[in-house]
């Protein structure tokens, strides 16, 4: 009866072992993806000081309709 708990902890442990390591090797290649896509993103308009931040503003049009678009802070 011994060997077969120590079986099925072992059998266990190893199933949450491969859980772990392939979550672990998601999050690195995640990271890894961001940074190329941090490279290729450009972004458009103008950084704003505000505060102590800088926030994105798209500004596009003339006149007495202007729309402003994409503000975020960074």
């Amino acid at each position: 009866m011994k060997k077969v708990v120590k079986r099925i902890f072992i059998i266990i442990a190893a199933i949450f072992a491969m859980v772990v390591l392939i979550v672990v090797a998601s999050y690195i290649n995640h990271q890894i993806q961001l940074g190329k896509e941090d490279e290729l993103l450009q972004p458009m308009g103008q950084f704003v000081d505000v505060h102590v931040h800088q926030m994105h503003v798209y500004i596009e049009g003339d006149g007495d309709e202007t729309l402003v678009a994409q503000a975020h802070l960074f």
